[in-house]
């Protein structure tokens, strides 16, 4: 567990991380967003959806075994 301070730090890092990121995203995406066609763009979606769904996959083979020894 944190303490108080490393709990406040902890959290400050994380909205930092995640605002950086977004506003990474949002400004390669208006630099470069003329290059993505919509095959592009479904292309993307598909290989973000099979890596979400890997890891859900992994995180439930993780839960069983934990459960289930």
């Amino acid at each position: 567990t944190l303490t108080h301070a490393q709990g406040w730090t902890f959290l400050s890092g994380v909205m930092c991380a995640s605002a950086i990121w977004f506003f990474g995203i949002t400004f390669f995406l208006q630099i470069f967003g003329s290059r993505f066609t919509p095959r592009v763009i479904s292309w993307i979606n598909i290989v973000c959806g099979a890596v979400i769904i890997a890891y859900g996959i992994k995180l439930l083979v993780q839960f069983f075994l934990i459960i289930a020894p």
